[in-house]
């Protein structure tokens, strides 16, 4: 039998995990990081696949009819909405991309963290702010039914699944044989999943890197 506990922000459900407050769950890959500073004794079970793929992308995003955005350059002086403060692409890989194009936080206009891709995107259409970052699926729902462009992209990895500190090994073991070995695509529906591929630590590696650039933003 499986209790769901579902935690309405990233940070409560990073504490959580890290207090070992539930046995097994689905994180952001940043999330996976800030909760392995917590309690370096979680552990990865697996990793999500899109169609055999363990990459993604995120997307900038701005309204079609504004001329005046076509690139990250174009961003100086403009208003722009992130996700969470804790969310890989809605704000640790996206910061990462924007000083890479020597973009900081001081050459906007204002920013603001929303919390979901959806609340972003929504936002850039109705024009409350001049551009945002989603991640690709979002941006898909609503580039051409809300008019909106992609004005940059860069790479993310699939969510890990993790399990709390000391969780013992056998039930360790059954659960990622269990999540490795799922092929019933009823299922996999069901969880919104293509399916789960082995994962090591070092496979988040680059977004640790995109963390630390981040912190320039």
């Amino acid at each position: 039998n499986i209790e769901i506990k579902i935690y309405p922000t990233y940070s409560g459900a990073i504490s959580a995990l890290a207090k070992g407050k539930f046995d097994f769950g689905r994180f952001g890959p940043s999330s996976y990081i800030l909760a392995k500073k917590e309690n370096n004794k979680i552990r990865l079970l697996c990793m999500e696949h899109k169609k055999g793929e363990r990459r993604f992308k995120g997307f900038f995003i701005a309204r079609k009819e504004d001329d005046s955005i076509s690139g990250l350059s174009d961003l100086k002086d403009k208003s722009f909405a992130f996700g969470d403060k804790n969310s890989t692409i809605g704000r640790y890989l996206s910061q990462a991309q924007m000083v890479k194009k020597g973009i900081k936080a001081t050459d906007l206009r204002l920013f603001k963290f929303l919390g979901r891709h959806d609340k972003v995107a929504l936002a850039v259409a109705a024009g409350d702010y001049d551009a945002g970052v989603v991640k690709e699926n979002t941006f898909t729902k609503y580039a051409e039914k809300k008019g909106l462009k992609q004005i940059g992209e860069f790479p993310n990895i699939t969510k890990p699944w993790l399990v709390r500190a000391n969780l013992d090994n056998s039930l360790y073991n059954h659960l990622r044989n269990g999540l490795l070995s799922l092929k019933d695509d009823t299922i996999l529906k069901g969880l919104k999943q293509n399916g789960f591929m082995p994962a090591t630590d070092k496979d988040y590696d680059f977004v640790r890197k995109g963390m630390i650039l981040a912190e320039d933003f």
